[in-house]
């Protein structure tokens, strides 16, 4: 059985800000990390143009297994990731999960 479970960044508690005209979560320069709770029961962390700093590499290090897909090849996240991809995340994910499920 293989089961995929979507995990997402959320705003680190200590940034969250709302903006008052919107009455929504500002977004933009807000340091994002993974839910501490998804952090602990990944078998595998996939990245897409996550360019990998600090918050964002700590979500992924529970992980048995990263891979990560950046068009930019210099970006840390593809050398944390033990399976490294240069490209488009949008042009290579749907390719590689045909490929795995």
């Amino acid at each position: 059985m293989k089961i995929v479970c979507l995990v997402k960044q959320v705003p680190r508690a200590d940034s969250i800000e709302f903006d008052p005209e919107t009455k929504s979560l500002r977004r933009e320069g807000v340091p994002l990390l993974l839910n501490p709770f998804d952090a602990g029961e990944l078998e595998l962390g996939m990245t897409g143009g996550v360019p990998g700093n600090f918050e964002q590499l700590t979500g992924f290090v529970k992980a048995k297994v990263i891979v990560a897909i950046n068009r930019d090849g210099a970006a840390d996240m593809l050398q944390a990731a033990d399976v490294g991809l240069v490209g488009d995340h949008r042009e290579v994910l749907r390719p590689l999960l045909d490929a795995v499920l």
